[in-house]
């Protein structure tokens, strides 16, 4: 058995309470107008959020990196899921991702910047 050494941040993640789970019902696909306001309402009623992005899997070196392919937003009470078709909702994404009144939590998000801005002109 071999020993595990875990870094501060796994430490202080590690000591945090369980979070219960959201329900099916409590995770909304973004792909309407209409879905896109209020997911925004939502969102901008949070003072922090958690921020996502999920790329396609590329399994050789040379493969082109389209990704991001979606993104997921949550608060303490619903997830967002927007799938980054054709035809992503702009106007929701830019009030959410580039507003500086909303605290965005999530691992990895500077690894996040070029895409984000590559793929969608987002900062």
């Amino acid at each position: 058995m071999s020993d595990v050494v875990l870094s501060r941040s796994q430490l202080a993640v590690a000591e945090l309470p369980a979070y219960p789970s959201l329900t099916l019902a409590q995770v909304v696909l973004v792909d309407s107008a209409a879905r896109a306001s209020e997911a925004q309402a939502a969102l901008m009623a949070s003072d922090a959020i958690g921020f996502d992005t999920e790329s396609k899997p590329c399994f050789t070196s040379d493969a082109p990196r389209t990704g991001p392919h979606v993104l997921q937003f949550a608060t303490r009470e619903q997830a967002f899921i927007v799938q980054l078709n054709n035809d992503p909702p702009l106007d929701f994404l830019r009030e959410v991702i580039e507003s500086p009144h909303m605290v965005k939590v999530g691992f990895g998000l500077k690894s996040d910047r070029g895409p984000l801005q590559r793929k969608l002109g987002l900062q």
